[in-house]
């Protein structure tokens, strides 16, 4: 990321919802059905939602990939250095 595009910025009282709808949660409890109307209302968290999507779906791409080509999937420490180096991108 270069410093010219912008940070995502969701609302703090739901990240870490956004993260369970991201990753396909069906829990339908009342604050997930408040989070939801809130990601559908607030622009900051639709985007934070839209990015963890894509992410995630990039991630099962690149891993079906792997498979499909035969190689050995990324261990731990691999997913490790990866998310190191999204974090930290200028090291």
């Amino acid at each position: 990321m270069t410093n010219t595009e912008p940070k995502l910025r969701p609302c703090p009282h739901v990240i870490s919802s956004i993260e369970k709808i991201a990753e396909g949660s069906d829990s339908n409890g009342l604050f997930m059905k408040y989070v939801r109307k809130h990601v559908e209302k607030c622009s900051h968290c639709a985007e934070a939602l839209e990015a963890l999507e894509c992410y995630q779906a990039a991630v099962r791409e690149a891993y079906s990939e792997t498979i499909r080509n035969g190689e050995k999937p990324f261990g731990e420490q691999d997913l490790s250095n990866l998310l190191d180096s999204l974090s930290n991108p200028a090291q």
